[in-house]
């Protein structure tokens, strides 16, 4: 199933943004410049490879609510006929410019649900089944990326005491080859100690698009 969202929302005069972790260990999303990056954790073959696949489950999670909110705001996008890569915030206005006083929000336990008119057009009725399920995929995923607390929390403590160069000389089989597999597990390394915030940098979005798409109930 596909989900919408958005890049950016303004729709309470706020502006929210996508997550992603810059860094050279992440891997750009082809297409455009501008999309955050999608954070792997490799293995290693060392004995730190247990906090590595601990914090690469988190990041795929992550990377997962990441690129359904992408394909989401596509799908949104398609339904009103606008350009790829129209920001939320825009399809919202244009969505409520389209429908008029045909729209009605209702908010129950704390989720805003769209509601149209019989005889609004289609790709209105349509892009208003695409905002419900943008809705009901954050309010899913907000509470996936709560869980993911604690388990950031672990795993980037216990990556403090990780060394970069003493676990390359675990791995590596030749000398020459140190220095290479430092690197790699120094951002390894790197992208575990940001997990926490990558995590709290996704409740926030996924919060605050919520919360904006409920004002509009008010």
């Amino acid at each position: 199933m596909r989900f919408p969202t958005l890049t950016a929302l303004l729709a309470t005069g706020t502006l929210l943004f996508t997550v992603g972790v810059s860094d050279a260990h992440a891997k750009k999303n082809k297409g455009s410049s501008d999309e955050p990056a999608l954070v792997e954790i490799e293995a290693t073959n060392t004995s730190a490879d247990e906090v590595f696949m601990a914090a690469k489950e988190i990041h795929d999670a992550l990377n997962d609510i990441q690129t359904h909110l992408k394909d989401g705001t596509t799908e949104l996008n398609n339904a009103l006929g606008l350009a790829e890569g129209t920001p939320f915030a825009d399809a919202l206005a244009d969505l409520q410019a389209k429908a008029g006083d045909k729209l009605t929000v209702a908010l129950e336990g704390g989720k805003p649900t769209f509601s149209l008119a019989d005889d609004a057009p289609d790709d209105v009725k349509t892009a208003v089944d695409s905002l419900n399920r943008f809705v009901e995929y954050h309010m899913t995923a907000l509470d996936e990326a709560k869980a993911l607390v604690p388990k950031a929390q672990e795993v980037a403590q216990k990556a403090q005491g990780l060394d970069a160069a003493g676990l390359a000389g675990e791995a590596a089989s030749n000398p020459l080859e140190i220095g290479k597999l430092a690197k790699s597990i120094g951002r390894n390394i790197k992208a575990v100690g940001q997990t926490p915030k990558r995590v709290e940098d996704t409740i926030a979005v996924l919060s605050g698009d919520i919360e904006a798409v409920s004002a509009l109930a008010n």
